[in-house]
């Protein structure tokens, strides 16, 4: 379950008091803790997005797998996919942006396909749209003030909903996404497993990483990430700047070895 976001800029103040009952979570099992404010900077390019507000919640890793093993089993659905779409949309009766994802398959590890779109908690959307949005409008009695901006910076001004440092994926990526499905049967989508562990980028080096899995960040490192080190002899550490400019460690594994050790799991 999900707490309410603080919200703030450099002018105004508002608080998001609701509680947010998420359907992902609710599917996975793995909670999330809303640790960090929402704050508003004024035109602030923080990416090639034009993200102006952002809000960011954190695993609860005590609900996490804490194995590539458990991960697996945990998933429906493992697959190697290719974005060709993406879409946001705020989850209903919170605050929250979702991103769905258009999938063309590469291969299948586990599950079946049938044309579902694959659902990362997180994402962009237009701030404008953001703060007139039914779903903001019921949560808050009004919509959101945007008026210390112009019409012109509304056009290109963002939010971007940090969920768990997932990666929110563009178009084009290649992905090794680990799924679940709706518990609730309300859609016949596949949600990342564990909110934020099952999102494995493919670069065109023959590697896959996953930004949420932060490698010695001050001395900590994510569970499931101590035994990708255990597992894969030939991983490599790098430093990545995230979607809100922070830079943290995590790993580069080479793929080929963990497909195979995904199919041995078969």
């Amino acid at each position: 379950m999900l707490k309410g976001a603080i919200f703030m800029n450099i002018k105004k103040r508002f608080i998001i008091s609701s509680i947010i009952c998420s359907l992902l979570i609710l599917a996975s099992g793995c909670g999330d803790n809303q640790t960090t404010d929402n704050n508003t900077s004024k035109a602030e390019v923080l990416t090639e997005h034009n993200v102006v507000s952002f809000a960011k919640t954190e695993a609860d890793i005590a609900k996490c797998a804490y194995t590539l093993e458990e991960l697996y089993n945990a998933s429906d659905f493992v697959a190697e996919v290719k974005i060709t779409d993406t879409s946001s949309f705020i989850w209903p009766d919170t605050d929250m942006i979702y991103t769905n994802l258009t999938p063309e398959i590469i291969n299948i590890y586990k599950g079946s396909f049938n044309n579902e779109l694959l659902t990362v908690s997180g994402g962009y959307m237009n701030y404008k749209k953001y703060a007139n949005s039914p779903e903001i409008i019921k949560e808050f009695g009004h919509a959101l003030d945007t008026s210390e901006y112009s019409e012109k910076e509304l056009e290109t001004a963002e939010i971007y909903y940090d969920s768990c440092g997932n990666y929110i994926p563009e178009i084009g990526d290649k992905l090794i996404f680990f799924g679940i499905r709706d518990r609730n049967n309300e859609t016949e989508n596949y949600y990342v497993t564990y909110s934020n562990q099952g999102i494995f980028l493919c670069d065109n080096n023959g590697t896959i990483s996953n930004q949420a899995l932060l490698v010695d960040d001050n001395g900590f490192t994510e569970p499931l990430a101590k035994d990708l080190t255990k597992l894969f002899n030939n991983t490599e550490k790098h430093k990545q700047k995230n979607m809100l400019n922070e830079t943290s460690t995590v790993l580069n594994i080479p793929k080929s070895e963990f497909i195979n050790e995904i199919n041995s799991m078969e």
